[in-house]
C-alpha cells in the first residue's frame, strides 16, 4: 500500500517510487493526420513489411497515411474514398502482400454504394476503386461495417440499411469479387469479424425479443459456406456498441459491451472455438465504463483497448493485457496520453501487431451530444499513433547505484505487465520479494531499504507474472456515535459513549486477479451476525497490488466479537483466529475542535476524553497508534482524509478547502494495537 510519501513496499527490504517520480513516460505519441481545419478520424491500421498504413477520414474523404518503422510520416495522405459519413462506413484489412480499403459513398442515392480499393502498405500505390457487388437490384444504401483477410483473399461485411439485413461478400487479393453475397443474418445493431486458421468468425449484437441484446456468432469459410447462429453471451444487455474479435492460434476472443445491473457498459468477453462454438464461461474483462474495444494478440497474450469515460469530458484510453484463459496478467493501463491538450477518445479497429510491437492509432477529440445525451457528431479530431511494446518484452534494471549505504536504481517494463521481483544470496535458490507494475510509466525508480552492509551479497531478478502468495489480514471497523456540534465550534457530547455499530475489513495483497467484491463472503463466529454476507462493493476497494473488502454493518454495542472468522476468497475458504478485540477498553473520545477561517474549515485540533465519564485524559492511550481527522459533506460524502496522524500530536491543518456550511460531520479515527480501526462521528445541524 502506499504511504503518506508516495512510496509502495514490495516486501520488507525494498520500496518502490511510482509513476510520478519516474524518468520516463510511456511510449510517446507521433501524429498522423493533425490537420486543425480538418476533422479526422482514425479508421484501422495495415501492416506491411516495416511500414504501415494509418487508414483515416478526413473531412469527405478517406485516407491512408503512410508510417515509417520509427513513426515518421512517409509522403503526403493517400485519398482512397469519399463520403463515408458519420459513423464513417469503412474498413481497412491487410493480407500478406497487400490491403484492401473498402467504404461505403453516401452521396450515392441509388445503385451500388458500397465500393473498394486494393492498395500496398509498403510503397503506397493503390489501385482502381471497384464495386462490392455487381448489382444492387433489390437493395437500399450498402453500409459497410467491417472486413477480414485470410492472408490472400479478403471478406466484406455490409448492411442494407432499408431492410437491416447483413451480407457478405468475399474479394479476390486483384481485386475482383469471389462469388456471389451471401446473407448473414437479420437486425443486428454492430458486428465484428475476423479470420482464425480455416474460417472467418463474425460477431454481432442483437435484440432477443425480451428486451436484452445478446451477442451471437457463426462462422464463415473462405469459399463462403456458413455455420450455425449461436449465442455466446449469458448476460443480457440493456445497450449495444461495437463489438471486437481476435485470434490467438487456437480460439477467437469476442468483446463487447453489456450494461446488467450495477454494471453500466461492463466489459464482458468469451472464448469460441475455431467451429463456432463458446468455450469456458462468459469473462468479465473490466466493470468500469468500457466502450469501443479492439483487440490484438501477440503470441502468448492479447492486448485489449478500450474507450473509458465516453462520452464524458474526462475521457481517455484504457489497456490491459490477458492470457489465452482470459486471466489478466498485469493492471489496466493508460496506452497513450492527451496530446496538444486534446484527450485520446478511441481506437476503433486501431490496434493492430507486428510480428515485434503494437501499433496503436487513436482519435483526438470530443463527441457532441444532444440534449439527450445521443452522440450526434465530434468536435475536434486529430489522429495520434503509439508503439507499445509486446507482453512478453524482457524487463531490464539500469542505472544501479549505492546511495547512502542504499542500493538503488531503475526498473524498465512493460506498462500493464506485473512482474515478481525475486532475490537471492547464492543465485540457485531464488526467494520472491514483492510484485511490480505500473500502469502508466515505463520506468519505475527502486531503492533497497536493507542497508547494503547488513547484506553486501545480494541479487535481484524480475520474473513475468504472480509468484508470491497473496496475503490476507482481517481487522475489525468499529463506529461510535460522539455527539453533535450545535452552534459552536466544539460538539455536545452525552457520555458514556460506546460502539454502536462494526464491520470486517479484509484486506489482500499480492494477487494477480482481485474478485468482485460481491463474491466475496464473510462468516463470523457464534453472535457476530455475518454468515455468508456478501461484502458491499461501495465501500470496498481495488488497486493494482492490493484490494479491501468490506463486510455489511451490524448494529451491536459490544462491537465484533473474537473467534474463528472464515472468509470465502475466490471459492476458498481462509480462516482467521481473531483475539477479542477488547472493544469497551479500546474505545476513546477524541473530542474535537473546529477552527473556522472566512468560512472554511482551517484546522481540527483535539483531547482525549474517557469515553465512560467525559474525564479528560492527559495523553493518548498507549493502546492508540495512529490519529485520523475525517469531513463528510452533505454533497459528496467524504471529501477529506487526513494522512496518518502521530496520536501525541492533538491538531492537524487541512490541505484543502472545505466551507463549513457544507459539512454533514467530523470524524475522529483512530487504529488501536490489535489493529483494528475506530470511527467517533460527530454530526453538524
Amino acid at each position: 500500500m502506499a504511504d503518506a510519501s508516495g512510496l509502495v513496499r514490495v516486501s520488507v527490504a525494498i520500496w518502490i517510487i511510482t509513476a510520478g517520480l519516474a524518468t520516463a513516460a510511456n511510449a510517446a505519441s507521433f501524429p498522423v493526420a493533425t490537420n486543425p481545419a480538418i476533422t479526422e478520424i482514425g479508421g484501422g491500421v495495415i501492416f506491411s513489411g516495416t511500414s504501415c498504413l494509418a487508414g483515416f477520414v478526413s473531412g469527405t474523404n478517406i485516407a491512408a497515411q503512410k508510417i515509417s518503422a520509427s513513426g515518421d510520416r512517409e509522403g503526403v495522405p493517400i485519398v482512397i474514398g469519399s463520403n463515408p459519413g458519420f459513423p464513417p462506413a469503412a474498413a481497412f484489412v491487410a493480407a500478406a502482400t497487400n490491403a484492401l480499403v473498402a467504404w461505403s459513398d453516401r452521396a450515392v442515392v441509388t445503385g451500388v454504394s458500397a465500393f473498394g480499393r486494393i492498395c500496398s502498405a509498403q510503397n503506397g500505390a493503390i489501385g482502381p476503386a471497384f464495386p462490392l457487388l455487381t448489382s444492387a437490384a433489390g437493395h437500399g444504401f450498402q453500409e459497410v461495417k467491417t472486413a477480414a483477410s485470410d492472408g490472400t483473399n479478403f471478406f466484406v461485411v455490409w448492411k442494407d440499411t432499408s431492410s437491416e439485413a447483413w451480407y457478405g461478400q468475399g474479394v479476390g487479393g486483384n481485386g475482383t469479387l469471389t462469388g456471389t453475397k451471401i446473407a448473414l443474418f437479420s437486425q443486428a445493431d454492430d458486428a465484428a469479424l475476423r479470420f482464425g486458421k480455416t474460417n472467418y468468425l463474425v460477431a454481432w449484437q442483437t435484440e432477443d425479443g425480451n428486451g436484452n441484446t445478446h451477442t451471437y456468432c457463426r462462422t464463415i469459410s473462405p469459399t463462403g459456406a456458413l455455420g450455425n447462429t449461436t449465442q455466446i453471451s449469458v448476460t443480457g444487455s440493456s445497450d449495444h456498441n461495437p463489438v471486437a474479435v481476435g485470434f490467438d492460434g487456437t480460439n477467437y476472443l469476442v468483446v463487447w459491451n453489456c450494461t446488467s445491473g450495477e454494471n453500466e457498459l461492463a466489459l464482458y468477453g468469451r472464448f469460441v472455438s475455431q467451429a463456432g462454438f463458446p468455450v469456458g464461461s462468459e469473462l468479465v474483462l473490466s466493470v468500469e465504463r468500457a466502450v469501443f474495444p479492439t483487440v490484438a494478440f501477440d503470441g502468448p497474450n492479447y492486448l485489449i483497448v478500450w474507450s473509458h469515460q465516453l462520452p464524458f469530458p474526462e475521457h481517455s484510453l484504457r489497456a490491459r493485457f490477458f492470457d489465452t484463459q482470459g486471466n489478466p496478467i498485469g493492471p489496466v493501463f493508460s496506452p497513450c496520453q492527451p496530446t496538444s491538450g486534446s484527450a485520446p477518445l478511441f481506437a476503433l479497429n486501431g490496434l493492430a501487431y507486428d510480428g515485434k510491437r503494437f501499433l496503436l492509432i487513436a482519435t483526438h477529440g470530443d463527441f457532441i451530444l444532444d440534449g439527450e445525451g445521443n452522440i450526434t457528431g465530434f468536435a475536434g479530431g486529430d489522429v495520434y499513433g503509439t508503439f507499445l511494446p509486446k507482453s512478453t518484452t524482457p524487463p531490464v534494471f539500469t542505472n544501479i547505484t549505492v546511495r547512502n549505504g542504499l542500493l538503488q536504481g531503475q526498473f524498465s517494463l512493460v506498462p500493464g505487465v506485473t512482474y515478481t521481483i525475486e532475490l537471492s544470496t547464492n543465485l540457485p535458490d531464488w526467494t520472491p520479494a514483492g510484485l511490480l507494475s505500473s500502469d502508466a510509466t515505463n520506468i519505475l525508480t527502486i531503492v533497497d531499504e536493507q542497508p547494503c552492509a547488513e547484506n553486501p551479497r545480494l541479487f535481484y531478478r524480475a520474473v513475468m507474472g504472480n509468484r508470491v502468495p497473496p496475503h490476507f489480514d482481517l481487522s475489525f471497523i468499529h463506529f461510535a456515535n460522539g455527539g453533535r456540534f450545535e452552534a459552536g465550534y466544539s460538539p455536545v457530547v452525552q457520555f458514556p459513549v460506546e460502539v454502536g455499530s462494526y464491520c470486517v475489513m479484509l484486506g489482500v495483497a499480492n494477487d494477480s486477479v482481485f474478485p468482485d467484491p460481491k463474491s466475496v463472503f464473510f462468516t463470523g463466529p457464534a453472535g457476530s451476525s455475518l454468515v455468508n454476507a456478501a461484502a458491499v462493493p461501495a465501500n470496498s476497494r481495488v488497486s493494482t497490488h492490493w484490494a479491501q473488502y468490506q463486510s455489511p454493518t451490524v448494529s451491536t454495542t459490544s462491537g465484533a466479537p473474537g473467534g474463528t472468522w472464515t472468509v470465502n476468497y475466490k471459492g476458498k475458504e481462509v480462516t482467521f483466529d481473531k483475539p477479542d478485540p477488547q472493544t469497551r477498553p479500546h474505545t476513546v473520545v477524541p473530542f474535537p475542535t473546529v477552527t473556522i477561517n472566512n468560512g472554511l474549515i482551517q484546522s481540527v485540533s483535539w483531547v482525549y476524553k474517557d469515553a465512560t465519564n467525559g474525564t479528560t485524559l492527559p495523553n493518548a492511550p498507549s493502546w492508540v497508534e495512529t490519529v485520523f481527522v475525517q469531513v463528510d459533506s452533505f454533497l459528496g460524502g467524504r471529501v477529506y482524509n487526513s494522512p496518518e496522524l502521530d496520536p501525541n500530536i492533538t491538531s492537524h491543518v487541512l490541505t484543502e478547502s472545505i466551507n463549513w456550511s457544507e459539512v454533514s460531520s467530523v470524524c475522529m479515527a483512530y487504529d488501536d494495537s490489535l489493529g483494528n480501526h475506530y470511527v467517533i462521528a460527530f454530526s453538524k445541524q
